[in-house]
């Protein structure tokens, strides 16, 4: 299967719209998560997408493009240039955003080590969100269940079901054949919307791809979702501690060597 084909986004492209956030701004005390507005940074490095966000009070800044294994190379310049877009100096960045896995062993790395090193410098606060709840987030009012999904490799694939702002499953690392058994459970009133940068792989690979409905229309990257989650668990004093490290998920090939000595 070919990889999604991802292009960079233009500065102030409208997410908050295709989101269904239009009309309302970072200050407005109406949003729907009744969140503060802060100068937050949003980084995503889980997959071959950067993901890349800065919000302000008055607007808000995307990036995305199919990175590949640059994540390292392409993220700073990336993110400088957002905040200049955004008139926004360093030292005024109060949260910093990353997506703590699953996701590529190595992006989680790279994106955590940069939050972690921008927090360091700016004293930002530093919180860490589920990449795959970034993902369904901006799907919490779809009326059916949705599936998200990325390409594990090796026939495999991480993902978690959610059902509006509830999440029905953990994080799962699963097969094509244990993803479709865990259709039979949530698939009962209608086809469950699967999204996701692994989206398009996993429903290639499924018997009865008509328990899904494929969202052909996922563009968006993690950033987004990761700034709004971002702002609720910094509401709620949950910040990551120093030591917080990426959740993997699966054990790694270095991991399991080690085991079988």
């Amino acid at each position: 299967m070919g990889r999604t084909s991802v292009r960079p986004l233009p500065v102030g492209y409208d997410l908050d719209k295709h989101f269904g956030f239009r009309g309302r701004s970072a200050r407005d005390s109406n949003r729907p998560d009744g969140a503060a507005a802060v100068n937050a940074v949003a980084i995503d490095t889980a997959t071959d997408v950067l993901s890349l966000a800065v919000s302000t009070a008055a607007q808000r800044y995307y990036y995305q493009a199919e990175a590949g294994l640059r994540h390292g190379q392409q993220m700073m310049p990336v993110l400088a240039w957002l905040l200049q877009q955004a008139s926004l100096p360093r030292e005024a960045i109060e949260l910093v955003v990353c997506s703590d896995g699953p996701g590529s062993f190595t992006g989680l790395r790279i994106g955590m080590a940069c939050a972690k090193g921008l927090a360091a410098a700016t004293g930002a606060r530093l919180v860490a969100v589920p990449t795959l709840d970034a993902l369904a987030w901006p799907l919490r009012v779809w009326p059916q269940p949705v599936a998200v999904a990325i390409d594990a490799r090796k026939n495999r694939f991480y993902v978690a079901l959610f059902h509006g702002p509830h999440k029905l499953t953990q994080d799962l690392d699963i097969t094509p054949a244990a993803f479709e058994k865990l259709l039979e459970q949530h698939a009962a009133d209608g086809p469950v919307l699967l999204t996701g940068p692994g989206a398009a792989q996993l429903h290639g690979r499924l018997n009865a791809p008509q328990r899904t409905q494929r969202d052909t229309h996922w563009r968006a990257g993690a950033a987004a979702g990761l700034l709004e989650l971002g702002r609720l668990k910094a509401e709620d004093g949950q910040y990551a501690a120093e030591s917080h490290g990426p959740n993997y998920v699966r054990v790694s090939d270095a991991e399991i060597g080690v085991l079988r000595q």
